[in-house]
């Protein structure tokens, strides 16, 4: 699956406070996603290939490009889970972060994935 890529003026900008600092947010199709970087034009094909890696681990991601630049943005509500794995406080992960880390699945266990002290209890 490919990442998918829209103009920036698609999407609803807003600003929120996170772990003491001011963080860009967009919503685009009731989803929410914060801006986990920005590129120039020039360097929008390294975007899109970091983009596409990212998808190809499950991260739902999306590519915003406008005249001069080109942004990578990662959902607020499944991102949660990759930053409790690198932080007590829960920082928003960097890309180096996202890139590195096995992404979880979201599925509910199967009874087979049950730990050896639940199946006998």
């Amino acid at each position: 699956m490919l990442p998918k890529v829209i103009p920036e003026n698609q999407a609803q900008m807003f600003k929120f406070w996170f772990n003491g600092d001011i963080q860009d947010g967009m919503r685009y199709r009731n989803e929410l996603y914060y801006r986990v970087q920005r590129w120039s034009s020039q360097d929008r094909p390294q975007l899109y290939h970091i983009a596409c890696k990212l998808t190809q681990q499950g991260a739902d991601v999306l590519v915003t490009v406008d005249g001069e630049h080109g942004s990578l943005w990662a959902s607020l509500r499944n991102q949660k889970i990759v930053a409790a794995e690198f932080s007590t406080h829960l920082p928003l992960p960097s890309i180096d972060t996202l890139l590195a880390a096995p992404m979880r699945s979201t599925e509910p266990p199967q009874p087979s994935d049950a730990p050896a002290s639940l199946e006998n209890a």
